[in-house]
């Protein structure tokens, strides 16, 4: 009865149902659903047969590995915690279009990538930061900051991670 329901809310208002229950991945649609409802035995083939294999592939990839515990950890909660506003977890969108495995891979990656460019960013940041010219011509603050400027570079650098 609970599939019956999420099916009926997931297939589109003008379709043939039929037709449309033909190409949905219902299997998955049911996981999803076991999964949002925080059934243990879902949970758990979630975590074994998708994330933990996801998490691995991500690791394997040269610019985004780095990237993977955090991505793989945040994928998590965004996929099984409601949110602050009382919003359903986003696994509860999943519409069994295509399969679960390809949609958590996108999801994942895209995670993954808003690393990549936040870390970018720091960096960026990090380095105009520490060469940023002074705005001073006064030789205790030229003094202060040539003496300083390792220990100023590491505060900021552990300020930012």
């Amino acid at each position: 009865r609970d599939l019956a329901a999420a099916l009926g809310k997931r297939a589109p208002q003008d379709a043939d149902v039929l037709a449309w229950l033909a190409g949905a991945h219902v299997e998955d649609v049911y996981l999803a659903c076991a999964c949002v409802r925080g059934d243990a035995t879902a949970l758990a083939l979630l975590d074994r047969e998708f994330l933990d294999r996801l998490h691995a592939e991500l690791a394997r990839t040269p610019t985004l590995g780095q990237f993977a515990d955090e991505a793989h950890q945040q994928l998590r909660v965004r996929l099984l915690v409601a949110g602050a506003d009382g919003s359903e977890p986003r696994l509860a969108g999943y519409k069994g279009h295509g399969p679960l495995q390809a949609w958590l891979r996108l999801t994942l990656t895209r995670l993954a990538l808003n690393f990549l460019e936040s870390d970018a960013r720091q960096s960026q940041l990090k380095d105009e930061l520490a060469h940023a010219p002074a705005d001073s011509n006064d030789p205790e603050l030229a003094f202060l900051r040539r003496k300083y400027r390792a220990e100023l570079t590491t505060a900021m650098k552990e300020a930012f991670e």
